[in-house]
This record gives structure tokens, sequence and C-alpha cells, in this order.
């Protein structure tokens, strides 16, 4: 008898980590306008001596169409990034630099002026490019402007502001600001673990924590949080700077000092629901994730928002 090997189901959209901004509903287009915004910066790979390019590409796949995916029901809109690179390591730079710096110098004689050497080093560059490879990637964004968010599936505020950079390009302008706090992210987390303050409806602790003082920083994982461990830690004055929650058993994620969430993680619950509906029709399946995506998240944020402090812009 042949055996059968059924291969996991394979999701290429992901949010594995969020930057969060905030934005006026009225500073946002309609779909149909950035619809079209969009389609006038498409990606398009570097040229040869170009070090980075940045684009938009068809929001649910590359063989799709749209560049502006909108789900029913979701209120939200999906739009996705591409970035390309040529890799130059900085030590590969260095090391041809200071080789021709030195062959120069010995053959005239001379020590060369700083102007001479990032002269050099330009030229160095020019010639390298052509000749580097390159890496591309994929930087997703949810907007959802009843809500007043754009989420942006990035692991560092630098990714973050490059997507938003790319679409003020666009659009002329993006007025967006990060989310703002009636006090520290830290105490909030803090309180919470010292009993201090209720956590909010619908959250669990998970078993992982980063506490930290100006000594040091202490990493918890595999822990009761609530354990007498790290209760003496913070009766020494040390807050939690991350924190491991869950959401409704559908979704876990680290919550940031910067409100930023990652290692975001859907439920193996929810995980089975999407198996379950897998079928034939590529684009229905990534509809469907991204659906299932747009309406954990904005069930989850308006909570944990308003549990942390937030407060008007």
């Amino acid at each position: 008898m042949r055996a059968l090997f059924l291969l996991p189901v394979v999701r290429p959209m992901q949010f594995r980590h969020l930057c969060l901004y905030r934005i006026r509903p009225e500073a946002l287009p309609n779909l149909e306008t950035l619809e079209a915004a969009l389609r006038e910066q498409p990606f398009a790979p570097c040229g040869a001596t170009e070090p980075q390019r940045v684009g938009w590409v068809p929001a649910l796949d590359d063989e799709s169409t749209a560049y502006v995916h909108s789900g029913s029901g979701t209120g939200t809109w999906l739009v996705r990034l591409r970035e390309q690179r040529r890799l130059l390591p900085a030590g590969v730079i260095r090391e041809q630099l200071e080789d021709q710096v030195r062959q120069i110098q010995d053959k005239e004689g001379r020590k060369l002026g700083k102007k001479e050497i990032v002269r050099l080093k330009d030229e160095l560059m020019f010639t390298l490019l052509p000749r580097a490879f390159t890496k591309t990637g994929d930087t997703l964004a949810l907007i959802a402007p009843e809500a007043g968010l754009i989420l942006v599936g990035a692991g560092s505020l630098t990714k973050g502001e490059l997507l938003l950079n790319a679409l003020r390009l666009a659009l002329g302008s993006l007025p967006v600001a990060r989310p703002a706090f009636s006090a520290p992210i830290p105490a909030f987390l803090t309180a919470w673990l010292q009993g201090e303050r209720e956590m909010p409806a619908g959250f669990t602790l998970e078993d992982a924590c980063e506490i930290a003082d100006e000594e040091g920083t202490v990493r918890c994982k595999g822990i009761d949080l609530v354990s007498d461990e790290i209760r003496k830690h913070l009766e020494l004055g040390r807050e939690v700077r991350k924190l491991a929650l869950t959401f409704e058993d559908s979704l876990s994620f680290t919550l940031l000092p910067d409100a930023r969430l990652a290692n975001m993680k859907l439920s193996e619950r929810l995980s089975g629901e999407l198996d379950s509906q897998f079928s034939g029709d590529k684009f229905e399946n990534l509809d469907a994730e991204y659906q299932l995506w747009s309406l954990t998240l904005l069930r989850l944020l308006p909570r944990l928002l308003s549990s942390i402090g937030e407060t008007a812009s």
C-alpha cells in the first residue's frame, strides 16, 4: 500500500509583528483613489547601480490584480509594499577600500585626505553594486478607516516608516501618529502582575515576560507570571517591559513597551478552522485568512489600547 503524506497548509499571509499608527478617518482617501494611487507607484527591480527600490504590488498575491484588497464585512483594506535591496556587506566594502587606499598611498608616497577616501568609496560601491546579490521582501499593512488605524506588519518602526513613506509618496500626504498614552506602558504591565490593576477582559497571561531596571534585564520564560519569583522582582522596584499575552483563545503575542505587538500567532483553534475551510482556490484561501486577521485584530486592539491608557490624539 502506498503511504499517504499530508502536506501542511502554507499560509503566506502572516502578521508576525505589528506597528500601530493612528490616522483621522477623514484624512484617508476612498478605496478607488487609493487603488489608483498605488498603481501609479508599482514595484520595479533595482537597476544595476541602485542600492534599493520600493514599490507596490497586488495586495493578496502576485497573480491577483487589485493593489488594495477589501474584504466584505471587515471595514479594512489590505496593501502590500515590496522592497528590494542590493546586499553589499560593510566588511567587504571596508576591506576593498582599505586595500585601494593603501595601494595609492604606497604608489604616491602620501596620505589620502578624507574627501579623496569618500570619493574612492563612492566609486567602489558604484563598481560593486551591479555584482551584488539582491534581497526582496514584502510588508503587509491593514488600513482600518473607521477605526482610524493603520496596522503595519513590520518588526521595527523603521520598516513601518518605510511603508508609510511609500504611502505618503503615492498620496501626497499622510498625517499619521503613533498612539499616545497617559503613562508609560510598562507601568500598566507591572500593575497587572502586581494585582494592582485588572487586566482587560478577554486577555490572559502567557508564561513569558521581561523585567528590567537600571541594573539589568531579567528574561523569564516557562514560568507562572504571578509566582513569588516574579513578585520578588517587582517588589525590588523592577518593572515589566515585555509581556506575553493571549486574546480570547484566538491570538497570542508579546506586548512591547512602545505598543508594538511581536511574535503574533493564531491559536490552534483558529488555525484549525482555517485548515477546515481550505479549498482549491488560492484567492479564496488568502481572503479568508485576511478577513480572520482583520476581524481578530479589530476586536483585540480597542480593548488593549484602552487598557494601557491610550489618550485621544
